[in-house]
């Protein structure tokens, strides 16, 4: 049974299991409540695994086995577990937000900001604004303001109109010619 990874016949179940309880017996509680309260403490699931001495993988497994959540961003590079922050995450935490993707969020949405604006406010090139915002809130002319669309708007209206029957370059225009 070579996909049974549960099996006793499968060595490397047997080395989770025997981590599991020793981790059990060193916090003296369920492997469920030593995860949640580490989770609780605001580590990160690499953290976490540090912390437990497995690898990410074996923590997915028994985060399954023993129904935790399995967010899909969990995946991401937690920035919180590296040494340098970067300096939009820094500056979106000085600001009082648990996050960058948190701050994009509320500076976007609720307060209505363009991605220049974002930029000024968190101290970064709009570049970097723009690479982290979700893909769903980005819109189509993102980077301008209420005005600055309405001009552009305007000027692609009058692009579209013909050209003037005495326009100096019209071919039979005799008139630019005399």
């Amino acid at each position: 049974m070579a996909g049974d990874w549960q099996g006793a016949n499968n060595p490397a179940h047997q080395r989770r299991l025997a981590r599991w309880a020793a981790i059990e017996a060193e916090f003296g509680e369920p492997l469920r409540d030593v995860i949640v309260g580490l989770r609780e403490q605001g580590n990160s699931w690499r953290t976490v695994a540090g912390a437990l001495d497995v690898s990410q993988g074996v923590l997915q497994e028994w985060r399954k086995v023993l129904g935790l959540p399995l967010d899909t961003r969990d995946k991401l590079r937690d920035p919180s577990s590296h040494r340098h922050m970067p300096k939009s995450e820094r500056r979106a935490r000085e600001l009082g937000y648990p996050s960058l993707h948190e701050a994009l969020l509320d500076m976007r949405v609720r307060q209505r900001l363009t991605i220049f604006q974002i930029a000024n406010r968190l101290g970064v090139h709009y570049a970097t604004v723009s690479a982290h915002m979700p893909r769903k809130i980005r819109g189509k002319l993102r980077n301008r303001s209420p005005h600055a669309r309405a001009a552009l708007q305007q000027r692609n209206r009058e692009a579209r109109r013909p050209a003037s029957a005495d326009h100096p370059w019209r071919e039979d225009n005799e008139a630019a010619f005399r």
